[in-house]
């Protein structure tokens, strides 16, 4: 086997490893509490930018700008598709760099572009509940639901859900594709050795 190969390995590896260690941290910890919310909202209703409040049940607040539930949603899971790849590009900057790499550019973004389109794709949700249909889980995220008040209503996604499961591994495999684009990226412009 050669260095080239051997290197190749290694970034792939390294790539591997930091998005696995900082998908958690990207995911929960730095999505904001309003995008968590906000992300899988549908619907033509006029609502504030501002605050997602429907235009229809608040006094006029002249001169506020309206965009449609959907349109906040989709702002919601960009929002957070952008934060969670900001986290996941400085740290993959951070590792490659202590071990004495530096991604090309191209190779950066193109995981970037992955991961950033994707993860606001899939947290949207009919995306992902297609795939899931596809692939018999379906019943499961019916089934795997939690309770979070007394006497309230089943909880489809969120902690404790198959849905935060499902969500989690369909993201982690995607990032293993990514890094393996970046890789073969970095390959191309011969900085794997």
């Amino acid at each position: 086997m050669d260095s080239r190969a051997v290197g190749a390995m290694a970034l792939a590896a390294l790539l591997v490893a930091v998005y696995e260690g900082t998908h958690g941290f990207a995911d929960q910890w730095c999505q904001g509490d309003g995008d968590a919310r906000d992300k899988r909202r549908f619907g033509d209703q006029q609502v504030y930018l501002s605050d997602g409040a429907l235009v229809a049940d608040t006094p006029a607040r002249p001169g506020a700008r309206t965009c449609t539930e959907t349109q906040r949603g989709w702002f919601a899971a960009i929002r957070h598709a952008f934060s969670y790849e900001a986290v996941q590009v400085a740290a993959t900057l951070a590792a490659t760099r202590t071990c004495g790499y530096r991604v090309p550019v191209p190779a950066l973004l193109a995981g970037a572009v992955i991961n950033a389109t994707t993860h606001a794709v899939i947290d949207r949700g009919p995306v992902f509940q297609w795939l899931a249909a596809k692939f018999n889980k379906a019943e499961y995220l019916e089934r795997a639901t939690v309770v979070r008040t007394p006497d309230g209503p089943a909880c489809p996604n969120g902690p404790g859900t198959a849905w935060i499961e499902l969500d989690a591994a369909l993201h982690e495999v995607i990032g293993v594709g990514s890094a393996l684009v970046r890789t073969a990226i970095a390959l191309r412009f011969g900085r794997c050795r």
